[in-house]
């Protein structure tokens, strides 16, 4: 309810904090977020992370892979914290994974986590350009059920794709 105040995530994560922090400590609690704004006009995104992992990036143009984050601590911890943000391009054929720890802390039965290398390779993969949001998120789950086999999910899986087609 308040993005629309903030025009960039730095911002808002920052005015989060100040609304959050009181009553996270008092019970003791911290919430790790991360913020990603789009622009289509500018072909920019802007990314602002409150200890959360870091996104995934694939750059379409140059066929790599990069991990965008900004400096910043969970919510709830330091009273008075200024979030900064950090900017990449967004251009069509460019896709970006969001995700909670859970996907790169996935088991397999011989207790190996899936990892961040699986998940950057996942983003390279060749076969996967042009493939919708939808597609992109099934092939990922199938490559995590496949690591995981019949091994128990210990933790949250929580992950957003997002492509520029």
């Amino acid at each position: 309810s308040m993005s629309e105040s903030s025009p960039e995530p730095g911002r808002l994560m920052s005015r989060l904090n100040h609304v959050l922090y009181p009553d996270l400590n008092r019970v003791d609690m911290f919430i790790t977020v991360q913020l990603v704004y789009l622009d289509f006009t500018q072909r920019t995104m802007s990314v602002a992370t409150a200890g959360h992992c870091p996104l995934v990036r694939w750059d379409g143009a140059s066929e790599r892979v990069e991990e965008v984050t900004a400096e910043g601590v969970p919510i709830g911890v330091l009273e008075d914290f200024d979030y900064s943000e950090t900017r990449a391009s967004w251009n069509p054929g460019d896709r970006a994974l969001m995700f909670s720890d859970g996907l790169i802390e996935a088991r397999g039965h011989d207790g190996e986590l899936l990892g961040t290398e699986a998940v950057e390779d996942f983003m390279r993969r060749s076969d996967l350009r042009g493939l919708s949001c939808d597609a992109l998120t099934k092939e990922l789950l199938k490559q995590v059920e496949s690591h995981q086999e019949d091994t128990p999910q210990s933790d949250d899986l929580t992950f957003i794709m997002m492509a520029n087609l």
